[in-house]
Order: C-alpha cells, then sequence, then structure tokens
C-alpha cells in the first residue's frame, strides 16, 4: 500500500471505454520521463522496459475508430526518436520540435541562438560553484541538481535563471531540473511566442483534426497540458502532488499497465470495426 498522500483523483477511464465504435478518434499522448520509464539520476540512465516498445510499434498505426498514439517530452526529438518506432509523431523539447512522420518541424526564435552566445557562460560558471549539471538540448537548457540542491531548489535560484533568461528565454520547473526553452516561432508568426507542451499539443491536435486529447504525464510542465480547455482533455497525472488533470495513477507501473490494456483493446478492436464496417 503505498504510503503517498495526495488529492484523491479518479483512475483514468478504461481503454475498452475510450475506443469504442460510437467514440470520436482520440489522441493518446504520453510523456517520456516519469511516466513511460522511471526518473534517473541522468536521462541517459532510464531503464527502457523492453515491453514498451514492443507496446509502442503496435500502436503505431492508427487505432480501429481512427484514434492515434504519441509522445510528448522535454527531451529534444534526436534523443526522444531513440525510444519511438520510426515514423511515429512526437513532440519534442517542450513543444519547440515536432515530427510528424518523417518530417521534423523546428519552431526556434533566432533570438535563442545570440542568448546562448551571451548568457550560457555564466549559467555554466554558476553551476560549476552551485553545483549540479547542464544538459544541452539544442532548442533548450536543463539543469539538473538531484544531488545539489542547496541552491538550485531554492526561490533564489528561480530569481537567478529568471534573470538570465530575461525576455528571451521561458524558465520552465521540472523535478529536480530547471528547464531554459527558446520562445517559439512557426511560420507565420510575427513574433516569438512561449512555447509550452500543452500549446504546441493543442496546435498539433488541430492541424491533424483531433478534439479529445488522453494526456498521460507526471511534473509541473505536463500542467500546461491538464490546464488547456480548448480540446477535451483528460489528463492524467501519474504520482502525487497537485495537479488539473481530471484523473491519476500512482506511479511508471500502473500507466505500463494502462498501455498494455490499450494494446490488447486495439488489436481486439480492429475486427470488430472491420465487421460493422462491412456490413455498412
Amino acid at each position: 500500500m503505498s504510503s503517498l498522500h495526495f488529492p484523491a483523483l479518479p483512475s483514468p477511464p478504461s481503454p475498452e471505454e475510450l475506443t469504442r465504435f460510437e467514440c470520436p478518434p482520440t489522441l493518446f499522448v504520453f510523456d517520456f520521463d516519469g511516466t513511460l520509464v522511471d526518473i534517473a539520476p541522468t536521462p541517459d540512465l532510464v531503464h527502457f522496459d523492453p515491453r514498451v516498445p514492443h507496446w509502442l510499434s503496435q500502436l503505431y498505426d492508427a487505432g480501429p475508430n481512427g484514434s492515434r498514439v504519441m509522445l510528448c517530452s522535454g527531451r529534444s526529438l534526436r534523443d526522444l526518436e531513440r525510444y519511438a518506432p520510426d515514423g511515429m509523431d512526437l513532440i519534442g523539447s517542450h513543444g519547440l520540435e515536432w515530427r510528424r512522420g518523417f518530417a521534423h518541424e523546428p519552431w526556434v526564435a533566432p533570438e535563442w541562438w545570440d542568448w546562448r552566445k551571451q548568457m550560457e557562460p555564466e549559467l555554466r560558471a554558476l553551476i560549476a560553484e552551485e553545483g549540479g549539471s547542464l544538459e544541452d538540448k539544442g532548442v533548450s537548457l536543463t539543469v539538473h541538481f538531484r544531488s545539489a540542491r542547496h541552491f538550485w531548489d531554492t526561490p533564489e535560484a528561480e530569481i537567478v535563471l529568471r534573470r538570465l533568461a530575461g525576455s528571451t528565454v521561458n524558465v520552465l520547473p521540472g523535478k529536480l531540473v530547471w528547464n531554459l526553452v527558446a520562445r517559439g516561432q512557426a511560420p507565420g508568426m510575427v513574433e516569438p511566442e512561449i512555447m509550452s507542451k500543452g500549446e504546441s499539443l493543442v496546435r498539433y491536435a488541430r492541424a491533424v483534426g483531433y478534439s479529445r486529447v488522453v494526456y498521460f504525464g507526471d511534473e509541473p510542465t505536463d500542467e500546461t497540458v491538464f490546464e488547456r480547455d480548448e480540446l477535451e482533455i483528460l489528463g492524467v497525472k501519474v504520482g502525487g502532488g497537485e495537479t488539473a488533470a481530471r484523473f491519476r495513477v500512482e506511479n511508471v507501473s500502473e500507466v505500463h499497465a494502462w498501455l498494455s490494456k490499450l494494446v490488447d483493446t486495439w488489436n481486439a478492436a480492429r475486427g470488430e470495426w472491420g465487421v460493422r464496417r462491412a456490413r455498412g
């Protein structure tokens, strides 16, 4: 029995409930770290359960009612692609990068690169003084401080980071990390905008024609999805903590169990849909 204490929320609807013949097509979206894999001391040390890529490969094609599965992560697309089936749609770098099929679409404001030249040396000097490590994701930088909380896990750290970021860079807190993320400038945008998983996912869902999203995520950046109201968002918080999500599972193992059921449900439903379509 878990010793965690957090606001009671119901378990998410079953895959069977969400993929019935009469249900609208649904976009099933999973965060990566803390959702499909347990958090590790560094991103490269995650244990990727071999069942997960097997399940994802079976969910690569559209589901029986036109539903689809994709990943949305703070990891760069290049990193996320190591774990996803070829051609699966992905959102990486907190919404700044898309992969639709095999086409990459980066949305990075040009000011980011000037900011890095000017301010990154100061950030690295601060990390050398206070501890932690810096992960370079190209269009974002992440300060990892699991073993250096004395400074980074304080309000002072946020003040310093926001001073460094100025108006050019978005500062996003995560689980024992700080993310410094470029602003986005998609084609047609006059000015750069603050991008997030939520903003990017809404744009993506509209672009591909989905009005309902089921989203599993565990950390503060996933709240930007749970809080959106332009679409029907069925948010599932993984683990404890306050959240805007409507549902909760306790840990990564429960996400795996739900994902496994989704695979079984889709495989069974494909036959049923074929029969119904044949009957007209």
